[in-house]
């Protein structure tokens, strides 16, 4: 089928572009200032923005092992009601994405869907933390990252050997920066809400300290090294040293440490329990500033689905996590309202920035290029409302932002030069053609 977008703002960075035009998309391609051959489904444009699909860099689909949380379907799903048409998933299901058949196992998952589904390898075995992954192996099963998310590499003789192997096979490795000798996995940073609640509170110098050690390993060896979900201050002063020694050294932000800060968990509400912790309100405000001055290379979700029934544990007992995908780009854009951040960086972060990180900026990032995708989202940026959970695609519903008010629709999500799911967008802004 044939879609023709009248009159949209059309936004590709790596192409170069951001201009108002009518584009063609039909299968395989996205054509700009051209006229369908055929009767085609036709979109008033106006006043919305057709982008690259977006990217996200750290999501948990849950299979094998959890699938009472997620799936890879409905993983995809959220992932498309959110725009996004490229994700990194994390290896830490059971058992752990840690030899080739793994992997393969999950890319054949993805196929039926015409998803870009993309694999982070587990850095050491068994996610045990003990003796590394073959990652030579997995990188020619398709993997693009290696990572124990979930868990810290924390042994400094492992990490060197991992380093080394990830510079060996050109093979970023990302780490989930806590000590917990020192945070000791409290549920909650510590702060003015632990000691609200008199709570053992997880210390911003158990992610920061961790990263210092692994830059100056990463350095050492010209590794290639990303920092996963970074979340204070702290840990953001260390990267940006680092890039002005152009070290190899790249990070992201998730979205709830860009919107939320300790104190909006206040009633201990589970749905707001993520690890690392909700932290200041001086922490997210840099973090803000980091995206906007580039040293934050990418926001991504961490979308980490949750049963009900686990969610309603108490706050020390419920697992950490939360679910993203259907509003990483929606905070984003609410920051821009706010004017917090500029509509440039929001939109960078989500698909040039980590393009780049994984080195990938001419297939993924942007949807003009000969060798990109051909995947696109169509989103009305002007769009409020209070974010509920009917917004929310996939199978489990512990998003931190329900009850929120955010900024921004997804209109329709486009993978290789096809519209997904068109019963979904219908409204009166989409007719046929003669």
């Amino acid at each position: 089928m044939d879609v023709l977008i009248r009159n949209v703002r059309v936004i590709d960075y790596v192409a170069n572009i951001d201009m108002c035009d009518d584009v063609l998309l039909t299968e395989g391609r996205i054509d700009i200032a051209q006229s369908p051959r055929h009767r085609a489904l036709v979109i008033d444009g106006r006043g919305l923005m057709l982008l690259p699909g977006l990217v996200d860099l750290h999501v948990h689909f849950r299979q094998p092992g959890f699938i009472h949380k997620e799936d890879i379907a409905s993983g995809i799903q959220a992932a498309l009601a959110g725009g996004v048409t490229s994700a990194l998933v994390m290896p830490n299901t059971m058992p752990p994405i840690d030899e080739k058949k793994k992997v393969a196992f999950q890319l054949r998952r993805a196929l039926p869907h015409g998803f870009d589904l993309m694999v982070a390898g587990a850095a050491s075995m068994g996610l045990l933390g003990q003796n590394p992954t073959d990652i030579g192996a997995l990188k020619e099963a398709g993997v693009k990252a290696v990572t124990d998310d979930g868990k810290p590499i924390l042994d400094d003789g492992l990490m060197e050997e991992i380093f080394r192997r990830c510079r060996r096979h050109d093979v970023v490795f990302m780490q989930h920066a806590e000590d917990t000798a020192i945070s000791h996995c409290a549920a909650i940073n510590e702060g003015k809400l632990s000691k609200k609640f008199d709570m053992v509170g997880q210390p911003s110098c158990a992610e920061s300290s961790v990263v210092a050690r692994d830059i100056g390993l990463a350095k050492k060896l010209n590794a290639r090294y990303h920092v996963l979900h970074l979340s204070c201050h702290d840990s953001l002063k260390l990267v940006r040293a680092a890039k002005r020694d152009k070290a190899s050294i790249t990070c992201e932000v998730s979205p709830h440490h860009l919107l939320l800060y300790e104190c909006d968990v206040r009633a201990l509400n589970t749905n707001r329990k993520m690890n690392p912790p909700l932290r200041s309100k001086d922490d997210l405000s840099k973090l803000i500033d980091g995206l906007e001055d580039g040293s934050v290379d990418a926001v991504a979700s961490d979308h980490a689905p949750h049963s009900a029934k686990e969610k309603r544990q108490s706050f020390t007992t419920a697992p950490f996590g939360v679910v993203g995908l259907e509003s990483a780009f929606l905070v984003l854009l609410t920051l821009v309202k706010k004017r917090r951040l500029s509509l440039r960086r929001a939109i960078e972060a989500m698909t040039i920035g980590p393009a780049q990180v994984l080195k990938e900026p001419y297939r993924i990032g942007t949807m003009l290029g000969e060798r990109a995708l051909k995947n696109a989202v169509l989103i009305d940026p002007d769009h409020n409302e209070v974010f509920s959970e009917r917004r929310l695609a996939g199978r489990s519903k512990n998003s931190p932002f329900v009850g929120m008010e955010l900024y921004g629709k997804v209109v329709a999500t486009f993978l290789n030069g096809n519209l997904t799911a068109p019963e979904r967008f219908f409204n009166d802004r989409f007719y046929w053609s003669n």
